[in-house]
């Protein structure tokens, strides 16, 4: 049987139609045949030139396409390619090592099938925010290998772009973060273990502390004696903060912080807070200026009252004892942004974006005093709040630390 006149070669059907009109050959010049016979040889020599280029490419595409296998294959994190409704369409070699399931089995299974039970609406919050948020998500939870074996992953996804919504896709790249978890979960209990430790003998020395004052004899001895008294009570004072911030830094990593907010006026909040801080703040130096008109703001008192002695306290001590400290505040949006501004050293712009770091401390033109977790529990606490903080500073000229909290309801 003959092949279809589609399927045969164009030689074939070029020498077919030659065959079948009238050969009409005129015989050119000499002059001409030979311009004729090295164009023919120039074309030739063209022809073969690109056959050999489009070779050579050919090779460095496949080559290329074995390199980009070999990415996407043995990457160190796993990458899936999920339908609208959550099913795995496309797995590489890392997931399948990370899931512990092969290829073949884990096409069209429900990504959710891997999600441990009490992460379940974690992950659909996160698919949700997915499919209708229309950039990049990402989450960590807990999830379960085939064989039941726990880990903790850190998924990142996108949209993949489609030409119609039937056919969109989502991508999505798949960390084991389970190591990370673990020297978390070692860094608290750390944490707790040395805030203990240190609160006991503090607590018994704080207890002792009055009767040895009784125990000193009347006259000078007494006078000599109460200073040096004195001084351990402050001492103890500091080391009782600092037991504090480390038991709250504790609190606060593992996510059993709880915040119970309630409309708040800060007008009447600040001066109680104020008349309730003067052993702890200098309120000589601090100026409260809030507008009428200031809304009430959606708080914990406790937390923010946290908050705003960390912000002062940070203020007095590297500013100088002449200076003021203001407090601002005024309404932006839906939130009210509170400002604690001082005329001290400032930070530099080098340390500014790490001021809020699990113990940092600022070195340059600023005095290495306590642990370094003020500022990163009340960065947290302005977090929990749903609030933002930030830092605008310049050396030799202070610093204005601002935080937001939401407007009432």
């Amino acid at each position: 049987m003959p092949e279809p006149p589609d399927h045969r070669s164009l030689r074939a059907r070029a020498e077919e139609r030659l065959r079948e009109g009238p050969e009409q050959v005129e015989h050119p010049a000499p002059e001409e045949a030979q311009r004729l016979i090295h164009e023919l040889r120039v074309h030739q020599i063209e022809l073969e030139l690109q056959n050999k280029e489009l070779r050579q490419t050919e090779q460095e595409l496949a080559v290329a396409h074995d390199r980009y296998l070999d990415l996407y294959e043995y990457a160190p994190v796993g990458y899936l390619t999920l339908s609208r409704d959550g099913r795995i369409l496309q797995a590489n070699l890392t997931c399948e090592r990370l899931l512990g399931c092969d290829r073949s089995a884990l096409a069209r299974q429900s990504f959710s099938r891997f999600v441990t039970s009490d992460a379940q609406d974690n992950y659909h919050f996160f698919f949700q925010r997915l499919q209708h948020a229309n950039e990049p998500q990402t989450v960590e939870l807990r999830m379960t290998r085939a064989d039941d074996t726990p880990f903790w992953a850190r998924l990142d996804a996108s949209t993949q772009a489609a030409a119609s919504e039937q056919e969109t896709a989502y991508r999505m790249t798949l960390t084991d973060v389970t190591r990370v978890h673990e020297l978390q979960e070692m860094e608290q209990r750390m944490l707790y273990t040395v805030a203990h430790d240190l609160r006991t003998p503090a607590t018994i020395i704080k207890g002792y502390l009055p009767f040895l004052l009784e125990l000193l004899p009347e006259g000078e001895i007494a006078e000599e004696g109460r200073p040096i008294v004195e001084a351990v009570r402050r001492a103890l004072r500091r080391m009782d903060m600092m037991v504090n911030d480390l038991t709250e830094a504790t609190y606060l990593q593992s996510g059993r912080l709880v915040i119970e907010t309630r409309p708040v006026e800060l007008g009447p909040y600040l001066r109680e807070m104020l008349k309730q801080s003067a052993g702890v703040l200098d309120t000589s130096r601090i100026n409260v200026k809030l507008p009428t008109d200031l809304p009430a703001v959606s708080a914990d008192p406790e937390r923010l009252e946290r908050i705003l002695v960390n912000l002062l306290l940070n203020a007095q001590k590297y500013s100088p004892p002449d200076t003021p400290i203001c407090i601002g505040a005024r309404r932006r949006d839906g939130e009210v942004m509170v400002s604690v501004r001082d005329q001290g050293q400032g930070i530099s712009e080098e340390d500014q974006p790490h001021i809020f770091e699990l113990f940092f401390r600022a070195a340059r033109g600023r005095k290495a005093d306590g642990i370094g977790l003020g500022l990163y529990i009340t960065s947290r606490l302005v977090e929990a709040h749903g609030g933002r903080i930030w830092v605008e500073s310049e050396v030799g000229k202070g610093s204005t630390f601002y935080f937001t909290l939401k407007v009432a309801e």
